[in-house]
């Protein structure tokens, strides 16, 4: 038997296409003025935010705003829910994603899944059920300052501590999080994916060492089918 060990976003699902719409929707609905500009510095927020591992809004808008005059008599919670359920109802499944987890399912791979938190734990447990994803899953870890598992690698080792199985990969999408990982003996795949931020600079991190690098999920299938011999 083999594990295969999932991150959500970017590799399952692509909630981040949908952000510049998203922002700009908010600086619609709570009277934001330079509404191109507050898209354009947000997903830059956005970037640094993700690089950092600093995934809770509600500090990001705390700092934003009591700090800035660009927002004015704004009601936090009421912007934080706003976003989370655009982001929620604007999330696509990667191409052909259903398919695959299905057949990785009848090719007896137990799967996992192993994301970072969102402003709480809850909250991204939610987001991953209304994705109807969870069935797929054996177990589903989400790591942060407010987890048991306060890193990536905490809730990886703990699949592999308290399993038996004969090899683990793990996909992730961001560079930075496999460069986190090579110390543990898993196979380290890339999914490649791009969010719309300038930098991208969780995903463009120099590379520690050289990974495995799969550009959809079909195509993850025909890497593991051949790295375990299943096909020529």
């Amino acid at each position: 038997m083999y594990a295969i060990i999932y991150d959500f976003d970017g590799t399952l699902v692509d909630s981040y296409s949908c952000l510049p719409a998203i922002y700009m929707k908010l600086a619609y609905e709570f009277g934001i003025d330079d509404r191109e500009l507050f898209v354009e510095s947000m997903l830059m927020f956005e970037d640094l935010m993700d690089y950092y591992g600093i995934w809770d809004r509600r500090i990001w808008w705390d700092f934003l705003l009591k700090n800035s005059a660009v927002f004015k008599n704004i009601d936090r919670e009421k912007l934080i829910d706003k976003y989370w359920f655009l982001r929620i109802e604007y999330t696509k499944f990667m191409d052909k994603v259903l398919d695959v987890l299905d057949k990785l399912k009848n090719m007896n791979f137990d799967l996992y899944m192993v994301s970072g938190s969102d402003d709480t734990i809850e909250r991204k447990i939610d987001r991953i059920r209304k994705s109807g994803l969870n069935k797929y899953f054996e177990d589903i870890i989400i790591y942060g300052p407010y987890s048991d598992f306060k890193n990536i690698k905490d809730a990886i080792e703990y699949i592999i501590n308290n399993t038996s199985l004969g090899k683990y990969f793990y996909i992730d999408d961001k560079v930075i999080n496999l460069n986190k990982l090579i110390d543990i003996d898993m196979v380290l795949i890339r999914y490649y994916f791009r969010p719309p931020y300038p930098r991208a600079f969780a995903w463009t991190s120099r590379s520690i060492r050289e990974y495995i690098v799969v550009y959809s999920h079909t195509e993850l299938v025909r890497f593991l089918e051949k790295y375990l011999g299943i096909v020529d």
